[in-house]
């Protein structure tokens, strides 16, 4: 996003960073001749105003990545309160963080997803009131049936979710969640902690119910959404089932009207089933990231692997079946609605219901294109969550930089060991799922530079150091930050203590 300069003051430059998703971050670079307890200060008093902080290497510059914070006003004005920058900076456009509109509609797929059911959901919920409307006139001694008015607030809520928090921004919650790991697994095999942003981040942090609350929604956008989804297909398989396939003909009905209406009532029986059907598999399909050392399949075999890999698509072809259901439906209620109208031996009555219901399929058909839409997008969409699935991948970058943090922290003898053995567990195909001597050598100049980097204290650090640029090389590009694959870390975390049993024993 942008670079701000200072002049004369503690920190004199930050570096600000936006993923396509909207998360921001920043990067802090301390002046020359600040001195180490300087730095902690800083560091703590951050982590007390519930910012997450990762001591990193960026563009070669020794550095303390901030995140928690929703906008740059946000953290300036602590920096500013505290006196850590002084007067108006000089800012500069960073061109290296432009965000294209390709990258920009790539990771907001899922929020389109909800605009697009939003508009469609309202089409329905106006249908059902309609449709509630014409059973009392159907039926006078009955009570109005909402029912398909209710599926439409169901769908509604849904997209509602995924308009809200559809865009997954969901990578300060996880970066605490592999804190957390972290700090276990490292407290298991006994190494020093003490100070390292593992266990600032793996700290609990105090929560307000509201902000429990909206944290889980960020963290399950597409569980939440989807589930709403699963009960509005549960109202209009029960409603068609109740008022058409399986409800007792009015005596005036011809043989006709009869086949018609019970052929609509079990289409949308069949329609609402399979929405129920696919919620689920929405909701309770674990998203589970490519394994790039693994043999490629072909064929249907690959067909679907891929699918199993990707639960939105298989959940949004399931919802795009039910569409066409109710593509079908509609086409035949319709004709019926129109033809019943035209014939002049019904009763009156029987033709005023035919044209009521004729004048509610409208919404309907605009509920089953937006909606065709917004199952397109879905199905192209990630949960931002999973097996080895991150929301963005600055995530990975981040988890680099707290491993490497934690081995600085551990008496020099052991580093080399420590680098070895955490390379090849963060290069297996559930952390970044990449080559293991390519794990091992991205983590070795992320240790390497933060031995000599302010903000990490490193063991044998002296109690004062310059922040001017180090000559290690660079740990993480702008470029690699940006790679379009998501990367796994979650579960390999759980499994650390299998791999590395050795470690302490060593240590």
């Amino acid at each position: 996003m942008s670079v701000f300069s200072y002049k004369d003051s503690v920190i004199d430059e930050i570096t600000f960073k936006k993923t396509a998703n909207g998360a921001v971050r920043a990067y802090l670079h301390g002046a020359a001749g600040v001195s180490a307890d300087t730095f902690e200060t800083i560091r703590t008093q951050l982590h007390d105003a519930d910012f997450e902080t990762i001591p990193f290497t960026l563009n070669d510059k020794p550095a303390l990545e901030v995140r928690g914070f929703n906008k740059e006003p946000q953290l300036l004005a602590v920096l500013d309160k505290n006196g850590w920058v002084k007067d108006k900076p000089q800012i500069k456009k960073d061109p290296e963080d432009n965000i294209t509109w390709w990258d920009w509609f790539r990771k907001r797929t899922m929020q389109l997803s909800g605009v697009a059911m939003a508009l469609a959901d309202t089409g329905f919920i106006i249908y059902g009131i309609k449709e509630a409307k014409n059973h009392k006139m159907i039926n006078p001694q009955h009570k109005r049936d909402f029912s398909e008015a209710l599926a439409g607030f169901c769908y509604l809520g849904g997209s509602a979710v995924l308009t809200m928090y559809g865009r997954n921004d969901q990578s300060d919650l996880q970066i605490r969640d592999m804190a957390k790991l972290i700090l276990q697994n490292a407290k298991e095999r006994g190494l020093d902690v003490e100070g390292s942003a593992a266990a600032k981040l793996g700290d609990q942090p105090k929560e307000t119910i509201l902000t429990q609350v909206d944290n889980f929604f960020r963290k399950y956008p597409s569980e939440i959404g989807n589930m709403m989804y699963f009960s509005a297909g549960a109202f209009v398989a029960q409603a068609a089932l109740r008022n058409r396939a399986l409800s007792k003909p009015r005596p005036e009905m011809t043989a006709e009207q009869i086949h018609k209406m019970r052929l609509g009532g079990w289409g949308d029986t069949a329609l609402g089933s399979l929405t129920m059907a696919s919620g689920l598999l929405a909701t309770l399909g674990k998203e589970k990231a490519a394994d790039p050392d693994a043999p490629k399949k072909t064929g249907i075999s690959g067909f679907t692997d891929w699918l199993w890999r990707n639960p939105l698509a298989m959940a949004s072809y399931g919802y795009i079946g039910s569409t066409l259901f109710h593509t079908f439906t509609t086409y035949v209620e319709r004709n019926e609605a129109l033809r019943a109208m035209k014939d002049m031996t019904l009763t009156a009555n029987e033709r005023l219901i035919a044209t009521q219901k004729a004048g509610a399929v409208p919404w309907r058909v605009m509920f089953i294109v937006c909606t065709l839409i917004g199952e397109f997008l879905l199905s192209i969409s990630s949960k931002g969550h999973g097996e080895g699935v991150v929301s963005d991948n600055s995530v990975d970058t981040s988890a680099v930089a707290i491993m490497a943090d934690l081995i600085v922290k551990q008496p020099l003898a052991f580093q080399d060991s420590l680098i070895e053995q955490m390379g090849k567990f963060l290069g297996s195909p559930d952390v970044l799922a990449m080559p293991d001597t390519e794990a091992v050598e991205i983590l070795r100049k992320q240790v390497e530079a933060l031995r000599q980097n302010p903000w990490a204290k490193a063991k044998g650090q002296a109690e004062t150091a310059t922040a001017e640029p180090i000559p290690a090389p660079a740990v993480i590009t702008p470029a690699q930050e940006e790679k379009p694959a998501p990367n796994a870390w979650q579960a390999k975390l759980n499994a650390a203590a299998q791999q590395s049993a050795h470690l302490q024993t060593s240590v």
